[in-house]
């Protein structure tokens, strides 16, 4: 009697074993490959990022050469490191580089040069200079006379007025004989004014001349600076010079006005007078003070 039974998968074959390798042949499998070298680190291209892009060309061939010298040290010294190491290596370097580029940098860079002391007015030697100068002005004409024109605009050195001095003279033509009559030459008149731009000014009084002598004078009449609440105008070149604040600028100027030329007249009634035209002035102007020149930077008081 044929009876059915459930099938049933055959056993697997058992797997055949493994021949032996002959001598000198290689394995089927290859052992794993030693990891690759790490690449050398690209210092030119790190060191072109962190430059400066100010530098000019002599620094910037002078950055090049720190660099390349740089990525061959760091080059050959991580040689055989772990790629982590290397980068903390490299950032390290470049830091580094940077700091020591920044400080070039700021040694080698324009920088402001430093202001001076200021200069102490007092410390200078003192200084004064006359100046006289005779001119001839017309009738109600004036003439004012620079002081700092007078002084050659400082070109001789750096002048700090304290003061200035003027004294004004001159002499009235003699009486003369006209048509047979004695004609006296009345007085002329005039007047001077120191003129500054700081509120310090000083007059010379209208004035005329004695008749007889024919001789007329003003002053002497002094301008002092102080009376602005400064106490020195400088005149030249001060850019070299740290000013206290006792010191300013402003022009200083010597105006002669002749106000009026008296006429030849004759005593009692006469028809015709003579015309007196004007006349010459002599000034005389002291200026005194301080003088600072570049050749004593500290001159001894006198």
């Amino acid at each position: 009697m044929v009876t059915m039974s459930p099938a049933t998968n055959p056993p697997p074959a058992p797997a055949a074993p493994a021949k032996p390798a002959a001598a000198g042949t290689a394995h089927a499998t290859a052992p794993a490959k030693a990891p690759a070298a790490p690449a050398a680190a690209q210092p030119a291209a790190g060191a072109t990022a962190v430059a400066p892009a100010t530098q000019d060309k002599k620094s910037g061939g002078k950055m090049a050469d720190m660099f390349k010298k740089v990525g061959s040290s760091v080059g050959g010294k991580t040689k055989g490191m772990p790629k982590k190491v290397q980068m903390i290596f490299a950032v390290v370097i470049l830091l580094v580089v940077v700091i020591v580029i920044g400080a070039v940098a700021m040694r080698g860079g324009s920088t402001a040069p430093k202001k001076p002391s200021t200069i102490n007015i007092e410390d200078l030697q003192d200084w004064n200079e006359d100046i006289s100068k005779t001119q001839n002005l017309a009738e109600t004409q004036s003439v004012t006379f620079n002081i700092a024109d007078l002084l050659g605009g400082g070109t001789n050195g750096t002048y700090f007025i304290k003061e200035v001095t003027v004294t004004l003279t001159w002499r009235d033509e003699d009486d003369v004989r006209r048509l047979g009559r004695m004609r006296t030459n009345q007085p002329d008149e005039f007047e001077f004014v120191i003129n500054t731009t700081i509120n310090a000014t000083a007059e010379g009084p209208a004035t005329m001349n004695d008749v007889n002598s024919k001789a007329g004078s003003i002053g002497p009449i002094t301008m002092k600076v102080s009376d602005s609440g400064y106490d020195y105008v400088i005149v030249g070149n001060s850019t070299s010079l740290r000013l206290p604040e006792t010191v300013t600028t402003s022009d200083v100027t010597v105006t002669v006005h002749l106000i009026n030329a008296g006429d030849f007249h004759a005593s009692g009634p006469e028809a015709l007078y003579w015309n007196d035209l004007g006349n010459d002035f002599t000034v005389k102007i002291t200026v005194s003070g301080k003088m600072y020149t570049p050749e004593a930077k500290t001159p001894a008081k006198k």
